[in-house]
């Protein structure tokens, strides 16, 4: 008999879901949150988006020229499969979580590489830190707590959570000089551009979201940017 996948509530892009589901993983959001992106333009990262931008979650629409762009990558790039740390998804509807986990754990120097004590992320990351992608989906479809935190934060967003979502998360973070773009329905993560220190993570991504949206039409794909970034509580930046 074949074995059923298990399926979970899919996780609206909500930049408050999002960060205080980090939280209750053991994120320092007193440090770093979750930040509604309201457009991809330079200037709009200047003024709306604080910096420095650590990693870059996009919500978009799959679309058949999404998936050819896809292999056209991984034709012209090696898989990284060392480096840096990638989950591949296994559970139905889990993106979402597994872009949160991709943003977090790839950017432990920024928070001094500590996690809540006894915290998921802390004993997720100690157990994790040297296992393979399919070793760490194998941890998380097991982990009835984990599924627990992600039903409870499927249900706390403005919109009602769809099954069977047409939208996939991936998120974008920047190491050793290159933007990695991680997505969990790989085998690994797909160097997508090379990135220099004094260049906005954000503004970089943007290049790379605009090409997706470029090629499946702009009225007909559906698309949603948050970024992980300092969080300065409620000041206005522009």
């Amino acid at each position: 008999m074949e074995k059923r996948v298990k399926e979970w509530i899919p996780l609206e892009g909500n930049p408050q879901v999002f960060t205080d589901y980090a939280e209750k993983l053991g994120w320092p959001a007193e440090l770093y949150k979750i930040h509604d992106v309201y457009g991809l333009d330079d200037d709009l990262w200047d003024a709306m988006v604080p910096q420095p931008v650590l990693a870059v979650i996009l919500l978009y629409q799959i679309k058949k020229e999404h998936r050819d762009l896809i292999e056209n990558d991984i034709s012209k790039h090696k898989l990284q499969t060392d480096s840096p740390f990638f989950i591949k998804q296994t559970i139905k509807n889990a993106c979402g979580t597994i872009a949160l986990l991709h943003a977090l754990l790839n950017n432990t120097t920024a928070i001094g590489g500590v996690f809540r004590e006894e915290s998921f992320l802390e004993e997720f990351y100690f157990l994790n830190d040297k296992t393979s992608p399919e070793e760490r989906a194998a941890a998380l479809y097991k982990d009835e707590k984990l599924e627990e935190t992600h039903q409870e934060a499927a249900v706390q967003g403005e919109t009602r959570p769809q099954e069977n979502a047409e939208c996939h998360f991936v998120t974008y973070i920047q190491k050793d000089g290159f933007i990695y773009e991680m997505d969990g329905r790989l085998n690994a993560p797909v160097q997508k551009a090379e990135i220099k220190e004094d260049q906005s993570l954000g503004k970089e991504v943007s290049k790379i979201i605009k090409q997706y949206i470029e090629i499946s039409g702009y009225q007909e794909t559906k698309f949603s940017v948050m970024a992980l970034a300092p969080n300065y509580g409620d000041i206005d930046l522009i």
